[in-house]
């Protein structure tokens, strides 16, 4: 098993090799013997497949690990280690008197790990129930959602809800088992013990919600928040179907190991299934639906617009290389264009959560006449339908325009695709990878591509989702 504080992203790929790098380093420690013996205790005890054991952990881990510094936050030092054992025996014996059983209540739908801006893009398909189980980490959020749904019987739980449901021979092996891991990570000076503390905390919540949480439907928003432990206890308990919505175009960077039984999906391209399994998820299956953020997003205005330009979030792979470079000469080609084409009104949208886009935005274009550079507030969604073409490095806007029928292109220069195109054929037809299929694009009045059409649904999206739920 390698140590967590030596692992390091290589310099010399790009950031889809890294994730696979990544991965592979994660998937060993579940390999490793000692974990392994853990894992099946803890299997035994709980009675939790030992594959959903490993999945979380293996999202844990992820979560652990940030992509800006290339590196693992988790501290090993022994006295981090020695305060999340303390951490640890204050969390059980806590857990341990203070548990109180709940009468459970009936719900038509379970949204699970949503905060209030998720919330909003669902409002049309979850006004269509009355009773529904909000399952959040912040209280604040449930509240900011209830006033925006007065009249619906909305009810809140805790992620953060705990306690012991099980025999004391059970928690008696609890506590022997972590006090066995608690000496692995001393003697290894790495800090299992505050891994598997989060797997603790995960399996005594979903225990206890699926205890008093009851509905056959349980629904995802954001494929970062999807958890193995919540889907095997509400599964088993209440044979309950989960079900994902696709928000953005697929980076692995977001999330690996995802769980789900029904993924809603932009496309009736089926590669998507091949692709989230390659990253360690499990997808029942593909149902494709259209996107819903465009559905609420992309309203028609009359001021035309010759070329919109919308940028991605970058910042977490900008300092690699290989991708440094290729981002920097998409910028050379957005420069070069706007030079090349002054009587074009070209609008700039920079990411609405990054501000460094903004910056660059305005250090670059700003200066050009006839250049619009738009606030971090405003949706680059409202300009979609007045544009002429849409360009973007890697934002799914781009896919979501086809919507309405609009010529959008990805700008990959040639030193290769980055990661979240690389297992991504289906969409290598709108993707530009050289300067002059750039210009040649921009003056050509070719039909858009209507495969992608298809695709993607505008009308009613909401509701074809609601009924795939309700079937299913």
């Amino acid at each position: 098993m390698y140590k967590f504080e030596n692992f390091k992203l290589n310099q010399g790929f790009d950031h889809y090799q890294n994730v696979i790098f990544l991965k592979k380093f994660i998937d060993s420690f579940s390999k490793d013997k000692k974990t392994n013996n853990y894992f099946s205790d803890l299997e035994i005890i709980f009675r939790i497949p030992k594959f959903s054991l490993i999945k979380k952990v293996n999202q844990i881990i992820f979560r652990c690990f940030n992509f800006y510094s290339g590196k693992f936050t988790l501290k090993n030092s022994y006295i981090q280690i020695l305060l999340n054992f303390i951490e640890f025996n204050i969390f059980f014996f806590v857990n341990l008197f203070f548990f109180f059983k709940k009468k459970e209540k009936k719900y038509e739908i379970i949204l699970c790990n949503i905060d209030s801006d998720s919330f909003d893009r669902y409002k049309n398909i979850l006004k269509q129930f009355q009773k529904i189980a909000i399952i959040t980490k912040n209280y604040l959020e449930y509240v900011k959602i209830k006033e925006s749904f007065p009249k619906k019987k909305i009810h809140f739980y805790s992620r953060n809800s705990f306690g012991f449901n099980y025999s004391l021979k059970s928690i008696l092996k609890v506590y022997k088992v972590f006090f066995h891991i608690f000496c692995f990570s001393i003697t290894r000076k790495q800090n299992f013990i505050k891994i598997f503390i989060i797997l603790l905390r995960s399996i005594l919540s979903a225990s206890k919600l699926s205890d008093i949480v009851s509905s056959d439907k349980l629904l995802y928003t954001r494929i970062y928040w999807t958890c193995p432990i919540i889907n095997f206890f509400f599964k088993k308990k209440q044979k309950t179907k989960i079900f994902l919505i696709q928000s953005h175009l697929y980076d692995p960077t977001f999330g690996i190991y995802l769980d789900t039984d029904f993924y809603f999906s932009w496309c009736k391209n089926f590669e998507q299934k091949n692709e989230l399994e390659h990253y360690g998820s499990r997808i029942e299956e593909i149902l494709p639906v259209g996107s819903i953020f465009a559905e609420e997003r992309l309203i028609k205005k009359k001021k035309k617009i010759d070329l919109l330009i919308i940028f991605s979030s970058f910042s977490t792979w900008y300092h690699f290389p290989k991708v440094k470079e290729s981002f920097n000469k998409y910028i050379c080609w957005i420069d070069k264009i706007i030079k090349k084409f002054k009587n074009y009104h070209v609008v700039i949208s920079p990411h609405p959560s990054d501000l460094k886009t903004y910056s660059l935005a305005k250090k670059f274009f700003e200066k050009y006449p006839n250049v619009e550079l738009l606030n971090m507030e405003d949706s680059c969604y409202r300009y979609i339908s007045s544009s002429s073409i849409i360009l973007s490095y890697s934002s799914s806007v781009v896919l979501e325009s086809y919507l309405l029928n609009k010529k959008a292109y990805f700008i990959q220069p040639a030193i290769g695709l980055t990661g979240i195109f690389k297992k991504k054929k289906y969409l290598h037809k709108i993707i530009i990878r050289d300067y002059k299929t750039l210009e040649k694009k921009i003056l050509e009045k070719e039909k858009v591509l209507k495969k992608y059409l298809i695709y993607l649904k505008k009308k009613n999206i909401s509701s074809r989702i609601y009924k795939y739920i309700q079937r299913k």
